[in-house]
């Protein structure tokens, strides 16, 4: 009886932890205790954001308080030895991709006074490691943006909310003989499926490579995106994105750069940041680092959005500290101060606090 008892309770538990994919905060299971239980084939992953957000526009405009939550919920299944399929839920606003928080009090979703927050799907895919092509994974679906990015403060071409949809394929091998670690990224993104004419897509590829100099390590990465066929943009772009990181000892710098080429009218098309981080004995990490993005350097819509006057267009820095108090629990303080380029007259300054909570 006790031997039925058991495994009764553990099918139970076993299809709970599939059910909610780690979605109990308060309950039985979390992601991690899925994970550990005998579920061959599966992987759970989920995390929790709780922010404090400050925004002085320096200006007759009321500053702004506002608190927000992002909560994301993710699963894996390994098909077959090669072929994976995945799947993640997400808070936010469904028809924003460039954000998964929502905001107390706000209106996410065309909803206020305390109405239910959105839960959407942001990634559904199947990866494929051909046998025939060692070293590549090919990804179909929607998924996440899988370039290397700017170690210090990064995703100021594309954040990292946007998940495209369409293709992309990962290649890593050591054949080349400068670069300790190569790896290809390369993807065919669809921005706007067109019946009975071209699709709107984006075309992008990133080298991405590191070189052992003894103790320190010198990283290279050289992007590109090139937007087709897209009518309901004004300007066009194609965009190089090369960074150049350098690690020694507790130290990482870092040298980004942004080139539209394909700009219309070939001036704003720009864009270049320049950081600094440091590892602390305590464990903890603090970083800082001056941006510049012209306004036709990025397209806005799927670039960094932590700014307050927006996506481009503006001068500023970001300083941050940030250290793991707690197991699965960390605490992300930063602030940042911008100028729009175009008047260089007012200064608009946020403050953040962040606790990122995984299961």
């Amino acid at each position: 009886m006790s031997r039925i008892h058991n495994t009764t309770m553990n099918y139970l538990l076993n299809n709970l932890c599939v059910m909610t994919a780690g979605l109990v905060l308060a309950g039985a299971a979390s992601a991690q205790e899925c994970n550990d239980r005998e579920m061959p084939g599966w992987e759970f992953s989920s995390d929790f954001r709780l922010r404090a957000e400050i925004t002085d526009y320096d200006t007759d405009t009321d500053d702004r308080f506002r608190g927000r939550l992002r909560f994301r919920v993710g699963a894996n299944y390994q098909l077959a030895d090669n072929i994976k399929f995945g799947a993640r839920l997400v808070s936010g606003d469904s028809t924003n991709a460039n954000s998964t928080h929502v905001d107390l009090g706000g209106d996410t979703g065309g909803t206020s006074d305390f109405s239910s927050f959105e839960m959407s799907l942001d990634r559904l895919f199947l990866t494929y490691e051909p046998t025939w092509f060692q070293g590549a994974t090919m990804t179909f679906g929607k998924f996440g943006h899988g370039f290397a990015k700017n170690p210090v403060y990064g995703e100021l071409v594309w954040d990292g909310d946007v998940q495209p949809e369409g293709f992309a394929m990962t290649w890593s091998h050591d054949y080349f003989g400068l670069f300790d670690t190569n790896k290809f990224n390369v993807g065919l993104y669809v921005m706007d499926e067109v019946n009975r004419g071209r699709d709107e897509t984006i075309q992008v590829a990133q080298f991405a490579g590191t070189k052992e100099m003894g103790e320190d390590t010198f990283g290279l990465s050289f992007g590109m995106y090139n937007f087709s066929n897209n009518v309901d943009v004004a300007n066009h772009y194609r965009i190089l994105n090369p960074i150049l990181t350098f690690e020694t000892g507790d130290f990482t710098f870092a040298a980004e750069f942004i080139e539209n080429y394909s700009d219309n009218d070939g001036v704003d098309d720009s864009g270049q940041a320049f950081g600094l981080s440091m590892k602390l004995e305590d464990g903890a990490k603090v970083y800082i680092q001056r941006q510049e993005i012209e306004a036709d350097a990025v397209f806005s819509q799927y670039a960094q959005d932590d700014w307050a006057t927006g996506n481009t267009n503006f001068t500023g820095f970001v300083a941050g500290w940030k250290k793991s108090i707690a197991k699965n629990v960390g605490l992300h303080i930063w602030a940042m101060q911008e100028t729009e380029n175009d008047t260089e007259l007012n200064d608009t300054y946020r403050f953040r606090v962040d606790f990122n909570i995984k299961f």
